[in-house]
């Protein structure tokens, strides 16, 4: 951790901006998002993660143009935790808005990452709506026949919700049964 804040330290201004915000987004970020979420300029960005790049913190992806990765977890990680609590709150109550804005027919429109976004921004949004997208996301991956992924958004929601107002009972009931329906379809591969 210490090592890593040290190479930071040593980048440029708009470098260290370009990869908080980043960090903020996860291990994999867009670069239209990052860029309406620090309300940054082009070229701010684009030096930015030139030497993020130059410098080995960031890579672009290689079949996705626009789309970045941290090099390493620990990296994106470590630029996370330099956040407060209220900062990557606010932080993600802004990227889950930004990416709701986003036509529901977009490819990059994931209900995965609207729902982190809005669990993280929970004790100050609106966690209905984390809720919410959590079961699209579940259903989505049930629609694949990704069983256990569709489990671990469905848990989600129990595990992610409890300091928070969580789901109502109606919410809770839904969910229940479709983790039941997801269980029952994941039985004849477990034979």
């Amino acid at each position: 951790r210490d090592v890593i804040l040290r190479r930071l330290h040593r980048r440029s201004e708009a470098c260290q901006r370009v990869l908080a915000l980043s960090a903020v987004l996860g291990r994999e970020f867009r670069r239209d998002l990052l860029a309406s979420l620090g309300k940054l300029a082009s070229d701010e960005i684009a030096d930015g993660l030139d030497e993020a790049r130059a410098s080995g913190f960031v890579q672009e992806h290689p079949t996705r143009v626009g789309h970045y990765r941290f090099t390493h977890g620990l990296m994106q990680e470590t630029l996370y935790s330099d956040w407060s609590a209220d900062e990557r709150t606010s932080w993600h109550r802004r990227a889950a808005e930004l990416l709701e804005a986003l036509p529901a027919s977009s490819p990059d429109t994931s209900p995965a990452e609207l729902a982190h976004h809005f669990f993280q921004a929970a004790p100050g949004g609106d966690v209905h709506k984390a809720i919410d997208y959590a079961v699209r996301a579940g259903e989505r991956a049930a629609s694949a026949a990704a069983y256990e992924e569709a489990v671990t958004h469905y848990d989600s929601v129990a595990f992610d919700t409890r300091p928070h107002e969580g789901p109502t009972a109606h919410e809770s009931r839904d969910i229940l049964r479709r983790w039941q329906r997801v269980e029952h379809s994941r039985q004849p591969s477990r034979r």
